[in-house]
């Protein structure tokens, strides 16, 4: 899963979701959850698959790498619904869209909202260490995966990678983890020295986040009642 994507789109993108406030959004998301909890029907599930895949495709999430991150939720609750062997086909159908569905609502948030927008508002319901830690793990994960990038080109380029050779693959991909690991915990010592200097005290300040909407909210809103009417109304 491209995460490094999913980042740049978030922070550099400037279609008009991008422009609706956090706070829309973050509605949005819990409750298409909300109504992914409620529906069991497929063909209404199916609608709000194609409502949720055209919020992404107007946010100028690419069609190629959509279907790459859809095939995720796909084979895992495939994996789910083959297990039930005292289901129907419409059930394995329907637990197979409502992953989607669900994995869906929040790539559409992740990939529209910078994550230091979205870290601040999860700063109001948990405790700063806990904000702080994910906040850190979040940050130090794209530098841990160039990292290990870097180290597997050079097991490449050394001809320490041969595909008829797994044990071989094996043990050079162990050692290359081992140094991506020690890596790690160098970086994270000196990442927390460098706070200490700046005057870290248990807790990293966000910005306030804000509570009203703009103008253009009532777009991704109406469409979110449009969506409750259809399940619940209709």
């Amino acid at each position: 899963m491209d995460l490094t994507f999913i980042d740049r789109i978030s922070i550099k993108g400037d279609s008009f979701f991008h422009r609706v406030s956090p706070l829309a959004k973050i509605i949005n998301t819990l409750g298409l959850i909300i109504i992914v909890v409620i529906c069991n029907q497929p063909s209404r599930l199916a609608v709000l698959l194609s409502v949720v895949t055209l919020l992404l495709l107007l946010s100028r999430f690419p069609p190629n790498k959509l279907l790459h991150f859809f095939a995720y939720p796909v084979v895992f609750s495939l994996i789910f619904a083959v297990s039930s062997s005292s289901a129907s086909a419409g059930y394995g159908i329907a637990i197979v869209l409502k992953a989607v569905v669900a994995a869906g609502s929040v790539l559409f948030l992740v990939a529209t909202t910078p994550y230091t927008e979205i870290f601040s508002w999860m700063s109001l319901l948990l405790p700063a260490v806990v904000i702080d830690s994910m906040f850190l793990t979040y940050r130090s994960f794209f530098i841990l995966v160039t990292k290990a990038a870097n180290l597997f080109t050079a097991i490449k380029l050394r001809a320490g990678y041969n595909p008829l050779r797994i044990l071989y693959n094996l043990k050079n991909t162990a050692k290359m983890v081992g140094m991506t690991l020690l890596h790690s915990i160098d970086m994270s010592e000196r990442m927390y020295n460098i706070f200490l200097l700046r005057g870290y005290d248990g807790s990293i300040l966000y910005s306030r986040p804000k509570l009203s909407l703009k103008k253009q909210d009532g777009v991704l809103l109406l469409i979110l009642a449009m969506l409750f009417w259809m399940v619940i109304g209709w």
